[in-house]
């Protein structure tokens, strides 16, 4: 290999802007504890949201950005209903 062969470390590919500066929304369903579960959009599994700060803005407002423990991303939890018959 030659020198020349070898790209810059500097370059991002442009894939890495397509979601710079844009939360994914992720929708919390309320479990019958008290806590709240989604389902995160970029591993695709479950998290449940436990502690009561969170769990008081959550009731508070309609949204809440939050760092994801499953991805490490920035996700916007937005609470939804809970289906009929789950919990």
């Amino acid at each position: 290999m030659k020198p020349d062969d070898i790209r810059p470390t500097r370059q991002f590919h442009p894939s890495v802007y397509a979601t710079a500066g844009r939360l994914l929304q992720a929708a919390t369903v309320p479990r019958a504890s008290g806590a709240m579960r989604y389902r995160c959009p970029v591993s695709a599994s479950f998290v449940l949201v436990t502690e009561e700060p969170i769990l008081a803005s959550l009731k508070a407002r309609p949204s809440l950005q939050r760092r994801c423990p499953a991805c490490g991303e920035m996700h916007l939890l937005c609470v939804a209903e809970a289906p009929a018959g789950h919990a």
